[in-house]
């Protein structure tokens, strides 16, 4: 098993003066059953973990005003929707705890954090069918700068399920990631009034990567009772659909360009929208989005120019600040029909990005850095 690392190489200066590495992330290899692979996350990640977790209980105390023991008892509210719908992802987790040296309820907090505490996010993504018919999906990850340093590549081998290598927390069990089918998918947060005890995102993120295809995920989708809101726009080699999820109802949009932000689209469900108040912004960008997607060539290097947009800066695609002072930490494209990944751990105007297969290879990728517009 491949140890994890913090990065430790050479760092780049950034287009408001930030730092980025311009190295890999480390790279977690796990396999086996659900306990032995959370338990080998934890032993290889054990400081990570103990990052992820501070800096998680930090964001939702500011968001709540709670103790951070108050906070990681209100996670374990989620315990019972969660395991009664995948109780080998609850073991995984106990696996996680126990190899990290931290409680099960800590362990857990990490994974339901966001429904705890609702924190700001403002992530961008597109999916476009490029050259050659091949499908392009990818997300914008813009966050509080808090959680930068406490990410790695978790390669998973389980016993009996697909392979996958995910971009992820440090301790997380599900985020964004392909898998040996080619599924792959990138998100956003919504807001609504209709949240609700329910199974949390993160479970479901790796439950996408369970399965063999698009369809079987929008199965998924219809019957599975979620917790909160959020956008998914779902992939593998042969298509690309957005989801629109919420506890209360599902619109989806499917094309050969798509793209999403952080409000809802569909106009049977926009009476639900409660999120542009705090993040008006979300608008400019998809229309952005749209115009960007329309010129495309559906190369790689045109994704990750379109990524690398400052139109509307600093809440630009490629964000710098803005409302609720989000950045763009990391940016992810997936290529469904390869079975592989291109991070950048940083913002992609000025962060190379490294490309991560299903068999653990890791280089640099073949686009460069971009021309930032």
């Amino acid at each position: 098993m491949d140890r994890a690392r913090v990065y430790t190489g050479g760092m780049m200066r950034g287009r408001d003066g930030d730092s980025w590495p311009d190295g890999p992330l480390p790279l977690v290899s796990v396999s086996g059953e659900p306990y032995q692979m959370g338990r080998q996350h934890g032993i290889a990640c054990r400081e990570l973990i103990r990052r992820t977790l501070e800096a998680r209980v930090a964001i939702a105390a500011r968001a709540t005003a709670a103790s951070s023991a108050q906070l990681v008892q209100a996670g374990l509210r989620y315990l019972e929707p969660v395991r009664a719908r995948f109780p080998h992802l609850v073991d995984e987790v106990r696996g996680i705890a126990d190899g990290a040296g931290i409680d099960f309820a800590e362990a857990f907090f990490i994974q339901v954090a966001t429904e705890v505490s609702f924190p700001a996010d403002g992530c961008t993504t597109l999916a476009v069918r490029g050259l050659g018919g091949h499908w392009l999906i990818a997300q914008n990850w813009d966050v509080p700068r808090d959680t930068f340093g406490s990410h790695i590549i978790l390669r998973l081998q389980p016993t009996g399920r697909p392979a996958v290598v995910m971009f992820t927390f440090a301790g997380v069990v599900g985020y964004l990631g392909i898998n040996e089918c080619g599924v792959c998918h990138v998100a956003n947060q919504l807001r609504t009034p209709d949240w609700c005890m329910g199974v949390t995102h993160y479970f479901i993120k790796r439950h996408f990567l369970e399965l063999g295809s698009v369809d079987a995920c929008l199965a998924a989708v219809h019957g599975i009772p979620i917790s909160s809101a959020a956008t998914y726009i779902l992939g593998d080699p042969a298509r690309a659909v957005v989801v629109e999820w919420m506890p209360s109802g599902t619109a989806m949009f499917a094309g050969d360009r798509l793209g999403h932000t952080n409000h809802i689209v569909d106009p049977a469900l926009r009476h639900l929208e409660r999120y542009l108040p705090a993040l008006p912004d979300s608008v400019d960008r998809l229309a952005r989005v749209g115009e960007l997607l329309h010129d495309t060539d559906g190369s790689l290097a045109g994704m990750q120019a379109m990524l690398s947009d400052h139109v509307g800066h600093p809440a630009s695609i490629c964000r710098h600040g803005g409302a609720g002072d989000l950045h763009t930490l990391a940016s992810v494209i997936f290529e469904p029909s390869r079975r592989r990944m291109h991070v950048a751990y940083g913002t992609p105007c000025a962060t190379p990005y490294w490309t991560y297969a299903l068999d653990g290879t890791v280089h640099p990728a073949s686009v460069g850095r971009s021309a930032a517009r």
